[in-house]
């Protein structure tokens, strides 16, 4: 039988830009991935001190941290077809410029129903952003990959 593996070599990602090392490419998708994951409207976890300081009841709060939820799971629909549309740079800046102005209006605002449809519109970006980065870095992130990818740096 013969080889049924395509050929490989290391590990690249053209999106970005020849100038950033091969091997830091992956290490700033995980960044991008952390970053994304912290941003993007409110924390259900801290719903008791939000109580105090936005002047909304606790139950307005889990609303709108769960209208955050709901648009994460709205997004699994398209996200394939938003995907290969468009490219990964274009859905991360448009990803990141939709989160801070999330963060900026769900931390200034004291109108529940502004922030239900902030919460909404940020969770759907952020499963977007988080789906573009880990598609981006999916075969880097295999055990083999990942393992090439730690004995590269280490081998004098």
């Amino acid at each position: 039988m013969g080889d049924w593996h395509a050929p490989s070599g290391p590990f690249d990602i053209p999106d970005v830009p020849d100038y950033i090392p091969r091997r830091l490419k992956p290490w700033i998708f995980i960044f991008f991935v952390l970053i994304i994951q912290f941003s993007g409207g409110l924390y259900l976890a801290a719903a008791s001190d939000m109580v105090g300081t936005s002047g909304l009841m606790s139950q307005d709060i889990l609303m709108a941290g769960y209208a955050s939820l709901i648009g994460m799971s709205i997004n699994f629909a398209v996200m394939f077809r938003i995907k290969f549309r468009f490219s990964t740079r274009i859905q991360l800046l448009a990803c990141g410029a939709v989160l801070i102005a999330a963060n900026f209006i769900t931390t200034h605002t004291t109108s529940l129903p502004v922030l239900v449809i902030t919460c909404l519109i940020a969770g759907w970006f952020r499963m977007q952003g988080t789906f573009a980065c880990n598609s981006t870095i999916q075969l880097w992130l295999t055990p083999r990959g990942i393992w090439q990818s730690f004995s590269a740096m280490y081998i004098w």
